[in-house]
């Protein structure tokens, strides 16, 4: 059993990575690390931890992009800015998407009897094992009156054009992107590849 310390640790860490997470959240993400803990505790440590509340703690991505764009950090015109942005923020929003995935996964739904989506899907698993899947009618779930999403084809992510492209020798003189600090790594980065583009 952790104690209030240890458990505050353990929130702390999550709460600094999601930031907006209440305590049904927390238990979900508590649970997907094994630690399964009373509901009035972790609304405790929550309020140890952060007893301001959700106080913008963290800007969004879309803050952040839209900051560096003001600053004329980021031209959305530029390829170098770019790679830069891509090798400096997916590997945090894949991180993030991870995260989220695992609390969400295991949060307790209220109106599925305090079930998680995970124990939903097991029990789904176990009840209707035997079901043929083909059997499904394959309309089943569209709505052909309802709004219309995005093109089947998906969103389509153009590729980055560099002048050249990189060699592993200059890829690896970029910094480590799997770093917590993806506005430094997108900036070292920008600096890193004009110098050696500028050098070539």
């Amino acid at each position: 059993m952790l104690d209030d310390d240890e458990l505050d640790s353990v929130v702390s860490e999550i709460y600094h990575n999601h930031p907006n997470t209440g305590y049904k959240m927390m238990l979900g993400h508590l649970k997907s690390r094994g630690i399964l803990i009373q509901t009035f505790r972790v609304q405790e440590s929550l309020r140890r931890v952060d007893p301001e509340g959700t106080l913008m703690r963290a800007l969004s991505m879309h803050t952040i992009f839209y900051n560096l764009e003001t600053e004329a950090l980021l031209n959305s015109d530029n390829e170098i800015h770019l790679y830069a942005l891509h090798w400096a923020f997916l590997p945090q929003v894949q991180r993030h998407l991870q995260f989220f995935k695992e609390g969400w996964n295991n949060h307790k739904l209220r109106t599925e009897g305090n079930q998680s989506p995970v124990q939903l899907w097991l029990r789904y698993k176990r009840e209707w094992a035997r079901e043929d899947p083909s059997q499904v009618d394959e309309e089943y779930g569209i709505d052909w009156a309802g709004p219309h999403g995005h093109d089947a084809e998906g969103v389509s992510i153009p590729e980055i054009q560099l002048p050249r492209q990189l060699t592993a020798q200059e890829i690896a003189t970029l910094p480590n992107p799997e770093d917590q600090h993806a506005l430094s790594i997108y900036t070292d980065t920008v600096t890193i590849i004009s110098e050696i583009l500028d050098n070539s």
